[in-house]
């Protein structure tokens, strides 16, 4: 008779894709109930009736392919000189883009003019925006395509929110999933060299991805931070060169915009205050908060008021934040807290963050499936990911961060379409139409997962006490020396009475 086998323990990266598979089968069962029956109008990504494009060669169907079909209008040069100076009736094709974010979308709408067919550039560039989106999912299914193929890509893939909303609306944010996974897999490892190119790529497609550099702080490599910040700013302010106008004119232009944007006050993007499209910065995140607790826009000298003119501050104010939380722990810690938080960090420091760059979110969440210091020789049918480490005794406050994780990442990466009223939100006229629960959930659980991320690393013990930072040294000498010093005047109290 044969013994019977231990039971096997289940490991995060199991329950992580158990979360995820139950979310996307309520998720489907939701859409078809409510959707047949109900007849409700689910928001998941942006309106499918779009006018700007032209119908049957940029669109499919009725729906048009933002970054796509918006820069081709954008660089007939009969119609605006510049992405950065619209002319009169054209004020909604004025880019928030740096002009080096501008070259993959503008090289498909080239290939397009040449073959003289705006479709054949529209379906490259949607093939390579997809490609991008789903390389955590081939990195993840890599050596064990049979195992993990199918799960990999069903909620990390073609089920994902992210996947769909940034594909939908072909925006050029998708491009950035691919260096972003190899800039992190590099820093899981230690390669500074790697992540100084992969950041740098990272930039010149999306300049808040700026916040990056804040990765080179946990291995106390000045050198590299300094150099990325230095040849992206280059590059990215070189790009100008190339377009009409002068490079003053060129760059003053696009800081205007990027201004207004941030704002609100651009016609891309309308008021802070309006509930759709969703904002996922982390002012317009604490507002949705304090507008489901009851505390809204009370008059212009409401919180939610003062949250929103003070934008820029509460933002620099959490990187300077986050930045001394690594100058202090550093390597002291578990650099994946630090990966999670930095990357948030990237989305909701904005003003304005759309929906569609919570795909960035795949990058960490592809970690809990495949651990990348495992190396891709390794093959073992268990899934086992970062937060899995085989120690069996995890402190209390490790497990409710990795479930906290976890139900972060599979509620943000499923497409969740639980209607939700208007009239929750606060400031606005109340109308029969419904907003998705997605635009409810999202911001405020980044902005949780953000903090409690950044109290994860200011908690951590040091994982190598031989390597703790000369700053952890420095404050627990200083602590010590200030216990001391507080003893030993207790002391000569008691001995002069």
């Amino acid at each position: 008779m044969d013994e019977a086998q231990p039971k096997q323990k289940s490991t995060w990266a199991d329950r992580y894709i158990s979360i995820s598979i139950l979310l996307i089968s309520l998720c489907f069962i939701a859409i078809f109930i409510l959707g047949y029956y109900e007849d409700f109008n689910f928001l998941l990504s942006f309106g499918t009736d779009e006018s700007w494009c032209t119908k049957g060669t940029e669109s499919i169907g009725d729906h048009c392919f933002g970054d796509y079909s918006l820069f081709r209008i954008i660089f007939d040069q009969s119609k605006m000189p510049t992405p950065w100076s619209g002319n009169p009736g054209y004020e909604r094709l004025e880019s928030n883009y740096p002009a080096a974010s501008l070259l993959p979308i503008n090289l498909f709408v080239w290939i397009g003019k040449i073959f003289d067919s705006f479709t054949l550039g529209r379906n490259l560039y949607l093939a390579l925006l997809a490609a991008s989106i789903l390389a955590p999912t081939i990195w993840v299914s890599r050596h064990q395509w049979r195992q993990r193929g199918a799960i990999a890509f069903l909620i990390l893939g073609i089920a994902s929110a992210p996947f769909l909303i940034t594909l939908d609306r072909g925006n050029s944010t998708g491009l950035l999933v691919a260096p972003l996974l190899l800039a992190a897999i590099a820093y899981m490892k230690n390669q500074q060299q790697k992540m100084f190119i992969f950041i740098v790529i990272c930039i010149l497609l999306k300049p808040q991805m700026v916040v990056l550099v804040l990765l080179f702080l946990v291995y106390r490599a000045f050198y590299y931070m300094a150099l990325t910040i230095l040849v992206s700013g280059t590059l990215s302010l070189f790009g100008f060169v190339f377009y009409n106008g002068s490079l003053v004119e060129n760059i003053s232009n696009w800081i205007k915009i990027v201004n207004d944007f941030s704002r609100g006050e651009s016609p891309l993007f309308p008021p802070a205050s309006g509930p759709w499209p969703y904002n996922l910065s982390i002012g317009k995140s604490t507002i949705t908060v304090l507008n489901l607790l009851g505390h809204g826009f009370n008059g212009p000298d409401g919180v939610a008021q003062l949250i929103t003119d003070n934008s820029t501050v509460i933002s620099i104010t959490v990187l300077v934040f986050l930045s001394i939380a690594l100058l202090i722990k550093g390597k002291a810690s578990n650099p994946y807290y630090s990966l999670v938080a930095i990357i948030t960090a990237t989305i909701i420091i904005p003003g304005v963050t759309n929906t569609y760059y919570t795909v960035l979110i795949l990058v960490p969440a592809a970690f809990v499936l495949k651990n990348p210091n495992l190396g891709s020789a390794a093959k073992n049918s268990d899934w086992l990911g970062i937060l899995d480490s085989g120690n069996c005794a995890e402190p209390l406050r490790i497990k409710i961060y990795n479930w906290v994780t976890l139900l972060a990442f599979a509620l943000i990466l499923t497409p969740l379409i639980i209607p939700i009223p208007n009239s929750l939100f606060t400031n606005t006229t109340p109308s029969p139409e419904y907003v998705g629960l997605l635009q409810v959930l999202y911001g405020p659980i980044l902005l949780f997962l953000f903090l409690f991320s950044v109290y994860n690393i200011i908690k951590s013990p040091n994982l190598d006490k031989s390597k703790s930072t000369r700053w952890a040294l420095f404050a627990k000498k200083s602590s010590s020396a200030f216990s001391r010093s507080l003893r030993s005047g207790k002391s000569n109290a008691a001995k002069s009475r």
